[in-house]
């Protein structure tokens, strides 16, 4: 599907896909962290995605044409300097390896000549992409808050 790049519309989010990337984002990086309890798990992601979204983090969404709001996968990134942070990519099962993920990186600005791919969430889909597309890959730490 993302090969034929007609039938794919990449957009920002709006307010009304905020339930779903959280959700997903919150769901789908709990198989990377299953060892910490999931009540504090869930409390502590929840506040660093909202401290990251506030921080001026922008999300892209990928979706097919014909339907705006059924969402394929999603991209959270932000520039700094010539680099980008990317904060989580996150795509659904049915969608992946169809190029998805590509997609949106260069939709967000992610060149191999131009930028280093620093990651804040790094996950197992994500981790592979440096060796597919070339990109320096420099994985941070997470981005902490306060969660008194």
């Amino acid at each position: 599907m993302a090969d034929n790049n007609q039938s794919i519309y990449i957009r920002p989010a709006s307010s009304e896909d905020s339930r779903f990337i959280t959700n997903s984002w919150v769901n789908s990086f709990r198989l990377e962290n299953f060892y910490i309890p999931k009540d504090i798990y869930r409390m502590r992601q929840l506040k660093v995605i909202e401290k990251i979204l506030r921080g001026g983090a922008k999300t892209l969404v990928a979706c097919p044409t014909d339907d705006y709001n059924q969402i394929l996968g999603w991209i959270c990134y932000e520039h700094l300097g010539k680099d980008v942070v990317i904060h989580y990519i996150y795509i659904k099962d049915t969608y992946r390896e169809m190029g998805l993920a590509k997609l949106l990186l260069k939709k967000a600005g992610v060149s191999p000549t131009a930028n280093r791919l620093l990651i804040s969430h790094s996950t197992y889909i994500l981790r592979p992409i440096h060796k597919k597309t070339g990109i320096i890959y420099i994985q941070l730490p997470h981005y902490t808050c306060d969660c008194n």
